[in-house]
């Protein structure tokens, strides 16, 4: 019965993790950077034991990203994370987190827009948000303009603030707004 309950802990501990890689220690067995980070799954499903049955969730991969950032993101357990430490081309690991956005009007009625939603109906998450900047970048845009408030976290840490110097890094500008939640004081916030 122990082994029920450490699984049943196991499965519960589950996240979103975004993983960050060094695109340059990619090996050349992989023809792209989706088959690496598919790959790099399967070698810690097979590492890491697995007590994941046909009712759970199982590691996964969620994103692929190569534009603003090189990496993915997954469900993991923190036991897979601290493999994929130790894997080379590992650059960090940031825990998926909620982010708010809202809803704005756009004043420049001629101007030519591209919208990339993340904002859905079980959250806003940071995986969604640099899956819609990194695919804006491969698009070819010249601007992104989020609107969004999260909590501040260390620039070094926030897979967010990375994913935009990687969009500045190709000649986007990345313009990041605060989120808006009322009047009161401490309701308008940007972490970055």
């Amino acid at each position: 019965m122990g082994s029920f309950w450490s699984s049943l802990l196991a499965i519960a501990q589950r996240s979103t993790y975004i993983i960050h890689l060094d695109k340059s220690l990619m090996p050349n067995v992989f023809s792209d950077h989706h088959h690496w980070h598919s790959s790099t799954i399967d070698s810690i499903k097979a590492v890491v034991p697995s007590s994941v049955d046909r009712f759970h969730s199982a590691t996964k991969l969620v994103y692929s990203y190569y534009s603003v950032f090189h990496g993915f993101s997954a469900v993991l357990s923190k036991d897979e994370v601290e493999t994929l430490k130790k894997l080379p081309g590992f650059v960090s690991a940031y825990k998926d987190t909620t982010v708010c956005s809202r809803n704005s009007k756009r004043s420049c009625p001629r101007a030519r827009l591209a919208v990339y939603e993340f904002s859905f109906v079980e959250g806003s998450f940071t995986s969604d948000l640099i899956a819609a900047m990194d695919q804006a970048v491969a698009d070819g845009v010249d601007a992104i303009s989020i609107c969004q408030g999260y909590g501040f976290i260390p620039l070094y840490e926030d897979a967010i603030s990375i994913a935009s110097f990687g969009a500045m890094m190709k000649g986007v500008l990345v313009s990041d707004s605060a989120g808006n939640r009322g009047n009161s004081v401490g309701t308008v916030v940007n972490g970055s």
